[in-house]
């Protein structure tokens, strides 16, 4: 089974999907992502709350079906 994150989920309005095998993977990816193209929105964020949005984006992780 697979793993997907989609930016729409933290609501931003951005189409970003982040897949992957892992949950470790796609938050992985996530934060890349993030901090690629909003690095506003993570300068935001507390360094003692970055803990708390790591718990978050995992929360969002979905798992998906490989379609063969």
């Amino acid at each position: 089974m697979s793993k997907e994150f989609h930016c729409r989920d933290m609501d931003m309005d951005c189409d970003f999907v982040m897949k992957g095998e892992t949950n470790e993977e796609v938050s992985a990816g996530a934060f890349a992502h993030a901090a690629a193209v909003h690095p506003d929105v993570l300068a935001s964020i507390p360094p003692e709350q970055m803990a708390g949005m790591q718990d978050l984006v995992i929360s969002k992780i979905r798992d998906v079906e490989k379609v063969l």
